[in-house]
C-alpha cells in the first residue's frame, strides 16, 4: 500500500522483522494480510489512513490496523504442521510431499488445449481464472492439486521450481515456459500443485503451507532440488556453463573452416586439394534454369589446386571439433548428467 503521509510508511526491514515480533503475540501474518487485526500498542499514534497498515514509530517494529485499536489482543491459536496430499490405493492412502508434487510442461501444455476447446475460454484469461473455472473443478473432491491428479500413478519428482503470479495471462505463462524449458521437465507450479479446492477433500492451503516458512512447499521442493543437485556433484553446480560447451565447439569449428576458405581463396577439402569455382557466364545448354535473364541456380565450373599443408592442418583441426560438438549434443545427459533442476 502507498501511504499519505511520508511518517506511515513501513520499512523493508521493519516488513521483514513484523513475523518474528507478531508471532509471541498469537497474531498471524497471513491473516493479517488477509485483513484481519493485530494487537495495537499503547503509545501507538492514531492513523489518518484507518485501514492502512502502520509501523509503531517507537521502535520501527511493530505493525497493526489503525481500524483494530479496540481489538483485544487475541489468544494464540496454535497452527498445524504442514500436511501431505493423499494418493488412494491399499490399505492406507498413500502420503505424497511436495517435492512429488510434479507436472511435465507437456501436460500443461494438453491443459491449456483443453481449456481452449471450451466455448467459455477466452484469450485474456488469467492464471486465477484458470484454476477457479478450469482446475478446481477437474480436482474437486480428490483432494490432489491437478499435478498429483494427473500423474497419481507415479508422481513426478520435481525439477524445476517455477515462479508466477496470478493476475498473469495464462496462454502467455505457456509460452513463456515453453520458452524456457523442455517439454518433459518436471516443473513446480503453484496453481497446479498445490490441491486449491478448500472443500475438505483433502489439506486445505493453509493446511499445505504448514505453520513456518521451513514446512512450504516451495521451501520444502527448493531443499530436495538443492540436496539431489549436490549429489549430482560438480556438474550440477556448473551446469550453465557446461550448457554452452557444444555452441562453443561448433562456434570455433566454422570460425576455422571459414578462416582457411578466405585465406585460401578456394573451398578446402579433407584431402589436401582446395576447389577454386568459376561462374559460367551467360545462358548456356546444360539445364542451368532462367526466369527471364534471372539464373536461379548459376552453373559453377570447379577446378581442384594443392591445398597449403598449414591451411589442411587447420581444415581437418575444424572436422575434428565439429566432431566433437555433435557427439557432445547426443552425449549431454551422460555427461552433464541427467539431473537438471533449478
Amino acid at each position: 500500500a502507498i501511504l499519505a503521509q511520508e511518517r506511515n510508511r513501513i520499512s523493508l526491514p521493519t516488513l521483514l522483522a513484523a513475523p518474528k515480533v507478531m508471532e509471541p503475540a498469537g497474531v498471524s501474518v497471513g491473516k493479517l494480510w488477509a485483513g484481519g487485526c493485530s494487537p495495537n500498542p499503547q503509545s501507538a499514534e492514531s492513523s489518518p489512513l484507518p485501514t492502512l497498515l502502520r509501523a509503531d514509530r517507537s521502535d520501527g517494529q511493530v505493525l497493526y490496523r489503525a481500524d483494530c485499536a479496540d481489538t483485544p489482543t487475541p489468544h494464540p491459536q496454535p497452527m498445524e504442521s504442514a500436511q501431505p496430499q493423499c494418493v488412494p490405493g491399499g490399505e492406507e492412502p498413500e502420503e505424497v510431499w511436495p517435492p512429488r508434487w510434479g507436472i511435465t510442461l507437456q501436460q500443461f501444455k494438453e491443459l491449456m488445449e483443453e481449456c481452449a476447446k471450451d466455448p467459455s475460454w477466452r484469450p485474456t484469461n488469467t492464471v486465477y481464472t484458470l484454476v477457479e473455472e478450469y482446475v478446481k473443478p477437474r480436482t474437486r473432491g480428490t483432494g490432489m492439486g491437478y499435478a498429483l491428479l494427473r500423474n497419481q500413478k507415479s508422481p513426478l519428482q520435481v525439477e524445476i521450481m517455477v515462479s508466477h503470479t496470478w493476475a498473469e495471462n495464462a496462454e502467455e505463462f505457456l509460452r513463456t515456459l515453453e520458452r524456457t524449458v523442455r517439454p518433459h521437465d518436471v516443473l513446480f507450479i503453484c496453481a497446479l500443485s498445490v490441491y486449491q479446492s478448500e472443500d475438505g477433500a483433502g489439506p486445505s492451503i493453509a493446511q499445505q503451507l504448514g505453520a513456518s516458512a521451513g514446512e512450504s512447499p516451495l521451501r520444502r521442493v527448493l531443499d530436495d532440488i538443492l540436496e539431489r543437485g549436490e549429489d549430482a556433484g560438480w556438474r550440477w553446480r556448473w551446469r550453465v556453463c557446461l550448457q554452452f560447451v557444444p555452441k562453443i565447439c561448433f562456434t570455433i569449428a566454422f570460425f576455422l573452416y571459414y578462416y582457411t576458405m578466405g585465406a585460401a581463396g578456394c573451398i578446402p577439402t579433407f584431402i589436401g586439394q582446395c576447389a577454386v569455382g568459376s561462374l559460367v557466364p551467360g545462358a548456356d545448354t546444360n539445364g542451368t534454369p532462367y526466369v527471364g535473364n534471372l539464373c536461379i541456380f548459376p552453373h559453377w565450373k570447379f577446378t581442384y589446386v594443392h591445398l597449403e599443408p598449414h591451411h589442411a592442418i587447420i581444415t581437418w583441426i575444424a572436422l575434428v571439433v565439429f566432431v566433437i560438438a555433435t557427439i557432445l549434443c547426443f552425449t549431454d545427459k551422460w555427461w552433464m548428467g541427467r539431473f537438471r533442476g533449478r
